[in-house]
């Protein structure tokens, strides 16, 4: 296995406390809320996330709650308002009832208990987190009616309809509770995890359009791997949504024949690389899991995109929003997808070093819009999907009259010459067809 020594996060400086920028929290009038008593709590509705989990809405046993939730809360720092984000229920001891939350917060995993018989998770109150200048930064609790910081041992939720709901008045802070006047770097209520639920079938709605050959600019960078060089691409079965035929998906690129899917540490039944190439000219992502987690890299997530998906995901914006203010900036490099291929450029800059559309986010951003680096200078991360239909290399169209040659391909992606007994992918000119042989 190669170690990514030299390479690191460009943003790894904003995750780090000392980086970081403390607020002042906005005026919380607990008076504004109905008594305990009286107050119905609702949970935010769920993200409609396209990746599935293993989590369980009805779980029996410690396992059947590992896997991934949505937080919903409430923000009480400047901009304020509702805030989600993702993140992983991870086992660590089962017997003990130990387990470790993955992404609530961008300083390494939070530790809790669950106790599977109740379904109640329970999180201790002050967890050292890390240090940042001024001292040591404690994930902790504040009461929202008094203000002051809570006594209670822990907070505690339990599972009900899918859903974790904490107490409603209990605030969570990431800070230091000995110099508040300093701020926050996270102060939420309203707290709640929504189970994402596991997809019955997660090629419902898809189509395969058989083999694509993958040029990976979002990770093999980051193993020393030169991906423009052809010798390093790689076979992914293509998708093509059925509904809307302009949206694309790679399945799985980074398990089958990815050089280093032995690292993939990944609990997600499968990961997605999608696309919408709507207008060609200007092809953008979603931003669902590819399914890739490795602990020395730090990743429980993996989200592959580019600036057109950035941007509309920090800023809610729409793709047409995107393009004329970036235009109106100068902005003249896209991704696009021409001739059957998907270029996701990369440009040296002899000041800046590589400028590449291809950014990715993880477990504590979803939308990062984070690079790779090496020795503090970015990497080339050019990346290419040739669809099924088109040749590496040569970018032609190949012959797709009923008599041109048929290429068998096994579902993992190898070429197979002679198949025989089991399901294949079929490529003959331009169709791409599943065929059973017997």
């Amino acid at each position: 296995m190669k170690k990514f020594y030299t390479l690191a996060l460009s943003a790894l400086a904003v995750l780090s406390a000392s980086a970081q920028q403390r607020q002042q929290p906005i005026a919380f009038d607990a008076s504004t809320l109905a008594p305990r008593a009286e107050r119905q709590v609702k949970a935010l509705p769920a993200l409609d996330l396209k990746a599935p989990a293993k989590a369980s809405m009805n779980p029996t046993t410690i396992n059947d709650y590992a896997g991934d939730y949505i937080w919903n809360c409430q923000s009480l720092l400047s901009g304020g308002g509702s805030m989600t984000n993702e993140i992983t229920l991870i086992i660590t001891d089962a017997d003990k009832g130990k387990v470790e939350l993955s992404g609530v917060f961008a300083y390494g995993n939070i530790p809790a208990t669950l106790d599977a018989a109740t379904g109640t998770l329970s999180i201790d109150n002050k967890i050292y987190l890390t240090n940042d200048s001024d001292g040591p930064i404690y994930f902790y609790l504040k009461d929202g009616e008094t203000g002051l910081n809570s006594t209670a041992s822990s907070t505690k939720a339990t599972l009900g309809n899918g859903v974790f709901t904490f107490d409603p008045y209990e605030v969570w802070a990431v800070g230091d509770p000995d110099q508040e006047d300093l701020g926050f770097y996270s102060l939420t209520y309203f707290n709640t995890f929504t189970v994402v639920p596991e997809s019955a079938d997660p090629n419902e709605g898809w189509e395969s359009l058989g083999m694509a050959t993958f040029q990976d600019g979002w990770l093999l960078p980051a193993y020393n791997v030169d991906q423009t060089k052809e010798e390093n691409w790689y076979k992914v079965e293509l998708q093509q949504n059925i509904l809307d035929k302009n949206i694309y998906r790679l399945v799985d690129p980074y398990r089958g024949e990815f050089p280093f899917a032995d690292d993939n540490n990944s609990t997600a039944a499968h990961g997605y690389i999608q696309f919408n190439v709507t207008d060609p000219d200007h092809v953008y992502f979603d931003a669902v899991d590819a399914g890739f987690a490795n602990n020395d890299f730090g990743l429980v997530k993996f989200y592959c995109y580019n600036g057109m998906t950035y941007c509309m995901g920090n800023f809610n914006a729409s793709a047409a929003e995107v393009i004329a203010a970036l235009e109106s900036e100068g902005e003249t490099s896209w991704t696009t997808f021409k001739d059957g291929v998907l270029t996701v450029p990369c440009e040296y800059d002899s000041t800046q070093g590589w400028i590449s559309d291809a950014i990715f986010g993880d477990q504590t951003n979803k939308y990062g819009g984070w690079v790779w680096n090496a020795d503090n200078k970015p990497v080339n991360m050019e990346a290419k999907i040739f669809f099924p239909t088109t040749t590496p290399g040569s970018v032609e169209s190949i012959n797709s009259s009923d008599n041109a040659p048929a290429v068998y391909y096994n579902l993992q992606g190898a070429r197979v010459e002679n198949p025989a007994g089991g399901l294949y992918i079929r490529i003959q000119g331009e169709k791409a067809t599943k065929v059973f042989v017997k």
